[in-house]
């Protein structure tokens, strides 16, 4: 399904003038609507599901009382546009938030977060709907930092 198609489906699904959200019956649907590999995708949502049924979030620490398996259709996907907002430069992380040099290492007892992290957004911001993403990152991001610094697992 080409562009101009995709958006046609988005644009029919919902009511509201220059909404971007569509339905899907399954996931599968919504990740091969999206372009994204199936098995990654599926995998994720495996991972999210278990935490909920244990009634913790081990990997990002989101409140229990927060948790809501995904296993229930129509499941729902947003459009959301992107427009320039914030510094999107900052020191330069790995995917531990440990900051890295110009060889890509990373230097030693030194993490990063919030808008001093660079590289989270590429070179854009998305401002709508999800407008704040700096602060839920900076606080994820924070936590992760923090413990890894303690030297305790979270």
């Amino acid at each position: 399904m080409d562009y101009a198609a995709k958006q046609e489906r988005l644009d029919q699904a919902v009511t509201e003038p220059g909404a971007r959200l569509a339905g899907f019956q399954t996931l599968e649907e919504l990740f091969e609507f999206f372009e994204i590999p199936v098995d990654r995708g599926m995998a994720a949502v495996e991972r999210y599901n278990e935490l909920c049924a244990k009634g913790h979030d081990d990997d990002f620490g989101k409140r229990a009382d927060r948790m809501y398996p995904i296993d229930t259709p129509p499941y729902w996907a947003a459009v959301s546009m992107i427009a320039s907002g914030v510094m999107t430069a900052g020191v330069m992380v790995n995917e531990n938030l440990q900051v890295i040099d110009e060889n890509f290492d990373p230097i030693p007892h030194l993490w990063a977060a919030g808008n001093v992290a660079g590289g989270r957004y590429y070179n854009e911001y998305p401002v709508n709907p999800c407008v704040a993403t700096s602060h839920s990152t900076a606080m994820t991001f924070g936590r992760s930092c923090g413990y890894q610094a303690a030297g305790v697992e979270a």
